[in-house]
């Protein structure tokens, strides 16, 4: 829309200079370039990187704080380690049947005692040499079957053997000597017991086979062998057959290590964190961490800065493209020049740093508070003070920079959460405030975008993961919050541009005019006429019928002046207001009675010049027999009066209230009811 101006002399009145200073290219251009150069400096801390000129092994002469998240390699190292340490040792369980090794020694026992051509004293010297290799064969056979099996690695099978063997038990040399004497049906008895108690002690998890071991004894001495010789020989033979079947995995321990520190959540260092202190000495560790966030001097780029400064044109080209394609800026009589150009970038730079103090106060574990940014403070000023079109151009542009300003994700440039928040709250305020009248509707305008705010921070929330119920409520009532809070700075920020530019606003204009005032006196069933007289308008969908009242009025002449000067007054605020008001249709207006007749026409005539600029064709007929003045007015369109009224509830619109056989009606009163 456009906006008057408080100096709307011709340019040709205006002093050269100011006239040159408004419409200079020159100026112009320079303009651009600050809006360049507001839109860059605004949003290189969050695009381009900063980098540092640091020698290796060398104190920093500066605290060196990261312009992005970087991983501390240092302290993920030092994570990983403890996190490895933390993991107990695991041990294996293998399926060692230590029962078949004292099978195979009774088998041995019981053929060679039957070998009647072995003397006695070989059977000792076979049994002392072949039965202790039966524990050490046993364990090197079970590694060669189960080698390569799915489950059991080598190094476990090669740390079996080695504490296996090294927990091995030496039969006494006695127990030999005994051996040649037992009968077939002593071994028999000896091999159910035996097996029955190694099977026993090997069903339970072993580490260490003493443990075992001194089980023996026993179980052994409350089977059913009876003698002596034959318990002491199941004991021993049983012991030496016993193993430990549960043994360190290193491989599974390891492996579970290198989990563990694979599964270590890196250390980062937040945007903004310190790298390196000043006076710390920069070692090998934190030279490659700043390498790898490109952040060294020799690493620098000029693409980033290459890259927001085609940005920064572009959203500058996207203003002046508009303003010249709508002929605002350009043509014969431009509606803005460069003074409307320069209060633009004043919103501009306003807005831009509400957002950044907005994003001083977000960090990793309150990212919702960005959403207290009264982001659409600059399109409700541009709205007010410019033109709707243009602010709505901005609020993409403001949409665009805040999804920069309050991203925190340096994986990505733009987070559209924030983007979609600011474009919802901008439009709902330019839509609320653009036909603003009276600086109540700012108000009403903030508690739309605070509205509109939160549901569209509840939607995003909504369609992602939900987060816990406090940052669910944190988040709408920042949201909430950025609405008031708009409209408050929007009020406060008004009449500093009213004043600095000259602009006649809207708002400015109805209260420096009274016009809120004027058109809720000018559309009252009484309407009072500077002298002190008053017009009673009674307006019906039949007709118009306007009553002229002398009121205060008494005049200094006489009661015939004090008429006549009432009814020439009465005149023209009647013309006026049908005009005003756009009242068509037949008009009665009931002068009052005028007994010298030139008076009568003088008021007639009063009457008619003063219709002559109504722009609907206003007929005075005349006057009728009962003195009343008739007028025709052209019916064009509905009249605006019921635009500012509402029916009342109670009558109608019908000034009466139907109130049947009450006592008010038999005591012959009218049953009239205020309304």
């Amino acid at each position: 829309m456009d906006r008057k101006r408080e100096d709307s002399r011709n340019p040709a009145e205006q002093p050269s200079w100011i006239y040159k200073w408004k419409q200079s290219p020159v100026i112009r251009t320079g303009l651009c370039i600050l809006f360049v150069l507001l839109f860059y400096f605004n949003l290189s801390p969050h695009l381009v990187p900063e980098t540092y000129n640091i020698t290796l092994d060398q104190a920093s002469d500066r605290d060196i704080v990261a312009s992005k998240t970087v991983e501390d390699k240092i302290a993920t190292k030092r994570a990983q380690e403890q996190a490895a340490e933390s993991v107990e040792p695991i041990s294996s369980s293998l399926p060692l049947k230590p029962d078949s090794i004292l099978n195979r020694v009774f088998n041995r026992i019981e053929l060679l005692n039957q070998d009647e051509g072995v003397t006695e004293s070989n059977k000792i010297d076979i049994y002392r040499s072949e039965i202790p290799s039966y524990y050490s064969e046993y364990l090197d056979e079970f590694s060669r079957l189960n080698q390569g099996k799915p489950g059991i690695s080598d190094t476990l099978l090669e740390e079996m053997a080695k504490a296996a063997k090294a927990q091995a038990y030496a039969v006494p040399a006695e127990v030999f000597y005994k051996l040649p004497s037992l009968t077939s049906a002593q071994i028999a008895e000896m091999r159910q017991v035996g097996v029955t108690v190694v099977r026993k002690l090997s069903a339970d998890p072993i580490r260490e086979a003493e443990t075992a071991r001194a089980k023996v004894a026993e179980l052994v001495n409350a089977s059913s062998l009876t003698q002596r010789t034959t318990r002491e020989i199941v004991q021993e033979l049983a012991r030496m057959s016993l193993m430990p079947n549960k043994f360190p995995d290193n491989a599974a321990t390891e492996e579970a290590r290198n989990l563990a520190r694979e599964n270590t959540t890196p250390v980062m260092i937040k945007e903004g964190g310190i790298i390196v202190k000043k006076g710390e000495v920069v070692g090998k560790e934190k030279y490659d961490m700043l390498a790898g966030a490109g952040m060294l001097g020799g690493q620098r780029t000029y693409w980033p800065q290459l890259g927001l400064l085609l940005a920064s044109v572009l959203f500058v080209l996207m203003i002046m493209v508009y303003l010249q394609q709508s002929g605002s800026i350009s043509g014969v009589k431009p509606r803005y020049n460069n003074m409307h150009l320069f209060m633009l970038w004043l919103i501009n730079l306003l807005n831009l740093a509400l957002m950044q103090a907005a994003g001083l106060t977000q960090s990793a574990s309150m990212p919702y508070a960005a959403y207290i940014a009264p982001a659409a403070v600059g399109t409700m000023l541009i709205t007010l003070l410019l033109d709707k079109q243009l602010a709505i151009v901005s609020s993409f542009l403001f949409a665009i920079m805040g999804s920069v300003i309050f991203n925190a994700d340096q994986n990505t440039l733009f987070d559209f959460r924030y983007g979609f928040v600011i474009s919802v709250v901008s439009f709902s305020a330019i839509f609320s405030v653009h036909r603003a009248s009276q600086r109540s509707t700012i108000l009403k305008a903030g508690i739309m975008a605070s509205l509109f705010g939160t549901v569209s921070v509840l939607a995003i929330l909504l369609l992602g993961d939900l987060p816990e119920r406090k940052d669910i409520l944190y988040s709408l009532g920042f949201a909430f919050g950025s609405g008031l809070v708009t409209a408050v700075l929007v009020i406060g920020l008004m009449p500093f541009f009213e004043l600095t530019f000259g602009i006649l606003s809207a708002l400015k204009l109805v209260e420096q005019h009274g016009i809120a005032e004027q058109l809720s006196a000018a559309f009252q069933t009484r309407i009072w006429l500077p002298s002190g007289g008053y017009l009673v308008w009674e307006q019906t969908e039949a007709l118009t019928v306007i009553d002229v009242n002398t009121g205060k009025f008494t005049g200094t002449s006489g009661l015939e002046d004090t008429v006549f000067r009432t009814n020439m007054e009465a005149a023209r605020e009647i013309a006026r207001l049908l005009r005003l008001r756009d009242v068509g249709g037949i008009i009665i207006v009931d002068f009052i009675d005028m007994e010298d007749g030139i008076h009568r026409e003088k008021v007639r005539h009063q009457l008619e010049d003063a219709s002559r600029d109504d722009r609907s064709k206003c007929q005075v007929h005349g006057w009728t027999r009962l003195g009343l003045l008739e007028i025709t007015r052209k019916k064009t369109r509905k009249s605006i009066g019921p635009k500012f009224h509402e029916i009342c509830g109670s009558c109608g619109g019908s000034g009466q209230r139907y109130v049947g056989l009450s006592p008010r009606a038999k005591g012959g009163q009218d049953g009239r009811a205020s309304t």
